[in-house]
Order: structure tokens, then sequence, then C-alpha cells
């Protein structure tokens, strides 16, 4: 069968559709249609990834750990230099000294062995921790601390004191707080407290000549030693990684510097006195890349007086976010130091270099390695300029998508030919590329995107068994989204391939969140809760108006708020005023600039309010065609473009509409994203299907053809507005994914350019029956959804309650206080708040409740009672009625089947089988949330997922959500059941398939 595969993919969805194609490749008919439901890998916040609060506790608990470790080292130095005593109660009268007196005195006034062991111990307690400086603090955090630091050391000097500890005791004795807080505008740094211990040495050692140099530098090593972090593999290189040892380069080098600054450069434009975008010359590059690539930055202005350029507006300068171009921070930070012997040297050089200052070497190691050289003939102060760790700019984090070579390679050629980076890499990659054939089916993305992971850690290998073995060899893209959808995608496709082998075509559109970079995704928040204040004002505006909300009214009060023309409301080509009485009337109108016909750009960027008497002049023209002629107004409308959004003001060139018409560009503008990821998506699919026949359309393009093609209205409540909840409108964005082709935009174009008032933009139906076929295709839709029976999450909850344990030492009882009426409401488990009596911890309350216990220094045991965290699943066992049960008594059982909720705790400390009710019980099954199940009801067969499972004394229950359903809402919801009324609807579970078929294997409850 010919057919065209459409493919919509989520953050956390995969919608598909199948077309049938005629001879001419059109689509005829819809074969199948069908939505796969997975995790995303993220957190509800959608930033972090699922392991970071696992993560970040476990770091917390291993800091703890060596902070504990590091005090019982330091403490057994301190012994073995006699300056602490042996025994613990001798230690613990040390406690109560005034450490704060005796630090002040140890830097010029004897002390005792004891005093001075005191004092180290203190040091060590407050030695604070030495950033790594492979995290890149907010910049306001970070000038604060630096800002305090700084200030504390010119306290220091202005007192003339010798130590830290002299200028806290100082404010002590002033009855001043000696806490490093912001009132107090200082900041304690480890290198204070490092020059502390050194100067209590100095000074102390005289006095205690039977203390070895060894000893004194291996207690100063326990105290202030710092593990370096762990260096993170890169990836191979995108350009040279096939030969195995080109790994991508990390973005503080010189050369990624360089690179950088020359792709912004070659990528910025200005507007001309015409508003037409013009990019900067070959020769303009390279002579401000001369120029300024030692510098941190340059801005707009120095552009424009370096190049001669006047008062020209470059494309970034109105925009918030871009006010200047970054440039350098390593060149910069070694050129201001070496001056012209570190431009003299080529760049790799310079990257060796700079390898060696940022490497995790300790700083007489960096100076040795630097020494051995011999390129700078580098002197002492020079060394300890270039390799003091405060010094070194803040690392950028991250590598980039290239080696050291490549980028050396790209920048040489760059800047020798005068060509542009992408053509040079262009160049590059079709000298390294390999033919290969196509396969039959869609391999582990690793294996085909291998240049674009990031290879597992050895440390990850060794310790995760459950590693998949295709990510164990081929590693995996750091972007957990990216990951699982990429994932998702080779399974639903190859069960399609399967079916119904390799399709002609493939047209695959990508969400706009799994495009973005987190720092995009931060910067669109910023931006949804300024267009939240400015849609709640619209809103208002025109409820004033006695208007409907509706969409069209929205866009129109928009353009409207947009138009502040020397202060005014006005019409961009009439001049005249537009008051807040014409905005909903009919006297305006909402023009495309460049007509849709010919550009099919149906965004805000290309409209405009006006006059709707200018507009029938305009006609489907741009605004030079239709007014240009008149000289004096369209000089009268260039003054007044001026003030439009820069994305609005390149639409009045003259020649605006040439970048659309060269080679059907406008066309291949809608039908070819090239952001990062869906490169990715086509360079997977081109593994199996020739690069030609695969479409990655940008989402602009696709939900306009949706709304025109009448798919709105599935998947949509009652008011119209898209049900989001309802995971079956994947499917019919895929499908029109699926219809967006190069001959149907042409057909969109023709029919738009014919078509007149507000519905002009018109799509034409694909097929006769196409919204009969839609609709039977959408009421048979299976959503099948990815499993997840895992069992990591909360073991316990957070509260702990204490308890009584009686002479035997067993726990009898969990303690609770007498509550008022008014507070019983804060308290969290039913069975306390329901009374104000100690309950027994007895029978089947275990089931819920856990007990902790730990052993303290002086033999006492203490012991915390705990919530059990989530119920992992449901077991079902199938005992005969006439087995009786230990709990159960002579009492008779009404069904032969045991429901027993097993919890995230219990299945962390036992074995499945330990569940087993009695030696003869068999297992029936497991159930998890998010299992599809069917119930029988009605006489009717139906498909839920399970949404929640719910144990407890009183209520045992399992509440389930139609299959096609992310959450429940007025008109959808959720169905509850009892246990033992399972076996009423034949409850069981059924298998579906990533591409969505069902496999039943009947009632399992008779």
């Amino acid at each position: 069968m010919k057919y065209r595969l459409g493919l919509d993919v989520g953050t956390n969805s995969l919608g598909w559709a199948i077309l049938k194609l005629d001879r001419q490749n059109n689509p005829v008919s819809i074969e199948k249609i069908g939505v796969r439901v997975f995790t995303d890998g993220r957190s509800n916040d959608g930033k972090t990834t699922l392991a970071a609060h696992r993560r970040q506790k476990r770091l917390e608990r291993r800091m703890r750990q060596r902070f504990i470790r590091r005090k019982k080292t330091v403490l057994n130095q301190l012994v073995r230099m006699k300056l602490f005593p042996s025994t613990i109660q001798e230690q613990l009268a040390l406690k109560n000294i005034d450490v704060l007196t005796l630090r002040s005195r140890a830097v010029e006034q004897p002390l005792s062995a004891f005093e001075l062991g005191r004092v180290f111990y203190h040091l060590n307690m407050k030695r604070g921790f030495r950033s790594n400086r492979r995290e890149k603090l907010d910049e306001d955090v970070k000038n604060k601390i630096s800002e305090r630091i700084e200030s504390l050391r010119q306290q220091i000097d202005k007192e003339n004191v010798r130590s830290v500890g002299q200028f806290l005791y100082r404010r002590y004795e002033q009855g001043l707080s000696t806490k490093s807080v912001i009132e107090n505008n200082f900041h304690l740094s480890r290198e204070l407290i490092e020059s502390e211990f050194d100067a209590i040495v100095e000074f102390q050692k005289k006095n205690f000549s039977e203390i070895s140099d060894a000893d004194w530098l291996a207690l100063r090593r326990r105290i202030f030693y710092q593990r370096p972090l762990k260096p993170i593999a890169t990836g191979p290189c995108s350009l040279y990684g096939k030969d195995g040892k080109s790994f991508r380069a990390h973005k503080f080098y010189p050369s990624f510097e360089e690179f950088r600054f020359l792709v912004e450069l070659y990528n910025l434009s200005y507007l001309d006195e015409q508003f037409q975008p013009v990019l900067l010359s070959s020769e303009q590059v390279i002579d401000v890349f001369k120029k300024f690539k030692y510098s941190t930055k340059v801005t707009f202005s120095q552009l424009k007086r370096h190049l001669n350029l006047g008062s020209v507006l470059f494309a970034y300068e109105k925009s918030a976010s871009r006010k200047e171009i970054k440039v350098s921070s390593t060149n910069e930070h070694f050129y201001e130091i070496l001056g012209d012997r570190w431009s003299n040297l080529s760049l790799q050089d310079r990257d060796l270099i700079t390898g060696i200052c940022f490497s995790e070497d300790a700083r007489e190691i960096k100076s040795s390695k630097l020494k051995s050289l011999n390129k700078l003939e580098l002197t002492e102060m020079e060394l300890a300029e270039i390799t003091d760790l405060e010094r070194l700019p803040m690392p950028t984090e991250g590598a980039c998508q290239y080696s050291l070579r490549a980028l050396q390679d790209i920048v040489a050629l760059t800047i020798s030919e005068g060509l542009r980076p992408d053509s040079v890499i262009a160049d590059l990659e079709s000298n390294e590329s390999l033919e290969q054939g196509l396969g039959n089916t869609l391999e582990y993305y690793g294996k085909v995107l291998s240049d674009s992971t990031q290879p597992v850690p050895e440390h990850v290998k060794v310790n995760g068994s459950n590693i998949d073995p295709m990510e164990r060899e081929y590693g995996r893209l750091t972007n957990p989204t990216v990951h699982s959808a990429m994932n998702q995608i080779r399974h639903v496709v190859n069960e399609l391939f399967s079916e119904y082998g390799k399709p002609y075509s493939i047209h695959i559109e990508l969400a706009r969140d799994l495009k973005r970079s987190k720092n995009e995704r931060d910067l669109i928040i910023r931006k949804q809760r300024e267009n939240q204040a400015l849609n709640e004002k619209i809103r208002k505006f025109i409820q004033q108006k006695k208007a409907k909300p509706t969409a069209f009214n929205f866009e129109r009060v928009k353009l409207w708020f947009e138009l502040s023309i020397a202060g005014k409301k006005t019409c961009v080509y009439s001049g005249k005023n537009i008051s807040a009485s014409m905005v909903l009337s009919d006297q305006v109108e909402v023009d495309h600039i460049l007509p849709f016909s010919k550009t099919l750009d149906d965004g805000l960027s290309n409209k405009v309010l006006v006059l709707a008497s200018e507009n029938r002049i305009k006609k489907n023209r741009t605004p030079y065609e239709a007014f240009h002629s008149d000289d004096e107004k369209w000089a009268q409308i260039q003054e007044r473009v001026k003030f439009l959004p820069v994305s609005k003001q390149s639409r009045f060139a003259p020649d605006a509409l040439r970048r659309f018409s060269e080679e059907n560009a406008f066309l291949e503008r809608h039908l070819n994203d090239t952001r990062y990821i869906s490169k990715l998506a086509r360079k997977y699919f081109e593994s199996v299907l020739d690069g030609s026949k695969i479409v990655v359309s940008r989402g602009q393009i696709t939900s306009l053809i949706r709304r025109k093609l009448g798919l709105s209205q599935f998947g949509s409540d009652a008011d119209g507005v898209k049900d989001r909840d309802d995971h079956r409108h994947h499917a019919i964005d895929a499908i029109a994914v699926a219809i967006v082709s190069r001959s149907f935009l042409n057909e969109v174009a023709v029919l738009s350019s014919r078509g007149k008032g507000v519905n002009r933009i018109k799509a034409p139906t694909p097929w006769r029956s196409f919204i009969r076929d839609v609709r039977n295709s959408y009421n048979n839709l299976i959503v099948s959804r990815k499993l997840d029976h895992a069992k990591e999450g909360p073991l316990l909850e957070e509260t702990a309650y204490g308890i009584r344990v009686d002479s035997r030492g067993k726990v009898q009882r969990v303690t609770s206080k007498r509550l008022l009426d008014d507070k019983t409401k804060n308290v969290r488990r039913k069975e306390i708040k329901n009374t104000s009596e100690p309950f027994e911890m007895v029978g089947s309350l275990e089931s819920y409740m856990a007990k902790i216990s730990h052993t303290s220094k002086d033999g006492r045991i203490h012991t915390k009672v705990y919530d059990k965290g989530e119920i992992n699943h449901l077991a079902v066992w199938y005992l005969p009625r006439h087995i009786t049960l230990n709990q159960d008594g002579n009492k008779s059982r009404s069904s032969d089947y045991l429901f027993v909720a097993v919890r995230n705790f219990d299945l962390n400390v036992r074995d499945h089988l330990d569940f087993r009710p009695h030696p003869a019980a068999k297992l029936v099954g497991r159930f998890y949330k998010g299992d599809t199940v069917i119930l029988e009801h009605e006489k009717e067969k139906r498909l839920y997922v399970i949404k929640t499972i719910k144990s407890s004394l009183s209520n045992s229950v399992l509440q389930f959500l139609s299959v096609e359903r992310a959450r429940p809402s007025k008109t959808h919801k959720e169905f509850s059941s009892a246990f033992s009324k399972l076996i009423v609807y034949k409850f069981r579970k059924v298998h579906v398939s990533p591409a969505g078929k069902i496999y039943d294997p009947g009632p399992i409850l008779k």
C-alpha cells in the first residue's frame, strides 16, 4: 500500500496518521490513526528531570556523611599530634571554651596544646565550601556574595587585625553579631579561613617543636581538602566523530568563542532606509572579528561606529533580550594579562593553554605544565595571575557540537576563505560523509545519531544494572524529554512498518517545547506572564464594549494596543486616528502586510490593524506595490512604520516578497523546520527513507490548516476550545501534518488570493468524504500508553509520629495529643484525626504504617512511626473460600479472590512472593496505575485506565478514567469500584501495542 505517514510529536505524546495515496501521491483516504502517550522524563513543573529531586537529596546525604568523616579524620589527626585529648569526656569538656577568644589570641599569643587543638577543630567546622566553578551562579547572587567578601576584606584591613578570627572577636566584644549574613554586610570565604590557619601555624609552631612540618601539612590537608568534580565525558564530534577520537569541546575554549562570534556576525542584519534587511559582508565581518575578538562584548552602537553605518537599526536592537553581542570571556582574560603575546599565539596553542588553566589540576601542576610549553616565557607573577582560580572567568557550562579540531578548522577556513561558517561546515560534512544503505526499521537513535549523544558515565555503567543495553553502548541525548520522544517514535514507527511496509513519505511536526532549550523555556515563561496581564487587559476592554471575547476580537484589540504611532493609535496607511469605539466595528480590518496568498503567513508579525477603506485600496498587494506611486503618501507611511515592531518593519520594504518568490522559498519556509531537534528527527528518519521524502514542518501552518479544514471540531469542548485533556487531539494534529504538502499549500495560496472579507483564507477539502472519514477514525481510535511499573518513588511520608513502648520493648501504641476541634483538620492521617486517644499499632494498621529505629551514641533506641508512601500496585490472588486465613479466624470469605495493595515501602524491603497471603494462593495478576483495563457493565465493554489505587481501613477502591483522557472534567467523570466489585465488572488488564492494537485475554475474575 502506498501511504504517507504523519507524525505529531509532543513532549509526552505521539499522534500518528496513515493516509492512502493515489498515483499522483495525493491523499485519498485515512487508513488508520492513533496516539501513544508516555512520560516526558521531567517533573510536573516541566523543568527538572524526575531524578533531580532524588539526586539532590542523595547529594545532601553524601555531604553530611563526608562532613562527619572529616570531623573524625581531623579529630584523630589532632589526637595523634597531642593537640586534643583522647577520651570522650575530656573532649566534651573542651566544648564550652570560648573559641572566639582563643582564635583572637592564637595569632599573637602562645596557647596550650588543647586550646590550639580546639581552635583547629573549630576552623574545620567553619571552613566553608570552595566552588569548583562549574556551576554558573545567578549574576545578582554572585555579585552580592563577592561584594560582601570584598567588604569583609576591607573591614579587616581598616581595623588592622591579623586574621578574620580577630575581626569576629572584636565584633563579639562590641556586642555585634558575628554571623555571616546580609545584614552584617560581610561573607566568610574559604581563603580567609585558610589564611587564618596559616597565620596560627606560623606563630604557634615554634612552641610545639615536637610536631613536624609533615604533621602540620597533613592537618591542613585534612581540614581543607575538597574532592574535585568528576570530569563530564562529552559525546563524539558532529563533524569528525566517526574516527572515535574526536569529542566535543567545552564552550570555554577560545576556538568556540571565536566560532560563536563569527556565526553571530554572519547572521547579524540591519534595516536600511527602505526597511530592507541587509547582512554584513564578509569583509565587514572579518574586520569586526579582528577588532573585537579579545573583548568581552560589543554593543550595537560600537558596531555602527566602527563600520560607519550611521543610524541604521540592527534587527536585534529593539529586543529586550539582545542589547549587545557576547564575544569572549576566556580570550579577554588572557589578553588582558599577556597582551600581544597571547594574540600572536596560534589558535591551537591558545586552546592548549586554556585547557590547562581550566583543568581540575592543582595550581602547582598547572604552573609546571605551562612552564614546560616554552611558548610564552611567563614570569612567576604572570603564572600566578592566569592560574588564579578567583581571576579565571566563570566558564560557560556545557560542550558544543564540535571538537577542538573541527572548531579550529572552521574558524581558519572562515577567515582565510571569507566563507560563511555554515558553508564551511557543509563542505567539511560532505568530505566526511559516507554512503550508507537504507534500513527497513528504525534502530536505536543513539546508533544513528552517535555524534549527538552523550556517553553514559563509567561509574553509572558499573552501578546501574537497569540501564538499557543500547544506551550503555551508544549513549543517549542529554535532554530527557527528547530521549523519551525518540524512543517512542521508534516503537510506533517500527510496528507500523511491519504491518504496512515503509511509507512513500513521512511528514513530522515537533512540539515547540520539545525544540526549546531551558533558557528558551525560561524566557517563554516570563513572556507568558506578560501576555497573561495583556490578555486580562484585552478581556476587560472587550467587556466594556459589551462584545464577546472571541479570538477574532482578541486579535483586533491586541493589534490596536500595538499601535502607538507618535503617541496615537493611528492607521499606518492613512495616518488617521483609530479610536477605541472603532476597534470592534466594521470601520477597521486586520490586514496581512504581505498577502497571505503569497506568503501563507498568518502570524501576528504579518498583521496590522488599518482602516477598512485603506485595506480595500491595498487589496492583495504589498504596501509598497499599493502606495509607492504616491511619493508623499509613501514617505508618510515610511515614517509611521518606524514606530511598529521591528519584525513588521522589514515587510514594508520594496522587495519584501523577494525571499518568498525565489524557488518557492515561501513553501520551504513552512515545510522545513531548521531547529536543532528538527534536524535530528530528519537525520533519524533518513536512515530508513530518502531525505527528499521527509518533511519536518513548522507548527504555525499546520495549526492554520487544521482550523480551515474543520478539524478543530474534533477534540474540542462545547465552546469550541481545544480539549487538551483528550489525548485523541494529537491524532487530529497528525492528520493535519500529513495533509500539508507542497501541492496542498499551492492550492491554499490560489484559493486565498480569490477570497474576500474575514474568511478570505481558504483551504481545499482533501477529498469528498474527508470529514466523515476523520470522524469514523476518531471514534474508533484507541490510545496506547507506555507502561510504567517501576518501584521507585517516596517510600514514606515526611511526617513522623512518636510511639509508646511497653516493658518488653515492643511497639504498643502511637502517641497522639488531644487536639482542639479547630485544629483537627491539620492532622494528616484519618485514623488520628478522628480520635483524640492513642490507637494500637496492631493488625491491618501495620500495612499503612512503618516503624523506623536507630540507636544513638549513648545506646538508646529511638523509634518513629511513618505513614507508608504510595501504593505501587494491586495484587490479586486466587484462594478457594474453604481455606481460611489467620486474620480471618473462622469467618468465611464471600469470594475466592484476595486483593492486596502493595506499597513502595514494602516492595523495596520484601520480595514479591512475600506478599502471598497463603501458601496455596495463586497470583492472578498485578495492576498498576496507568494500566489499560476492560470493565464490562450495562452489557458493554469499555476501556479504562487505572488512575488511582486507594486502600485504607474504611475505603479500598480503584478509580478509573476513560483511556483517552488525561484527567477528569465536568463531562468526563472518574469511575470508581470497590475491590470486591471488580468481579462483577469482569475486570481484566489488556495489552495495547504502541500502534494501538488490543490484546484481550478475556475475563480473569470469574
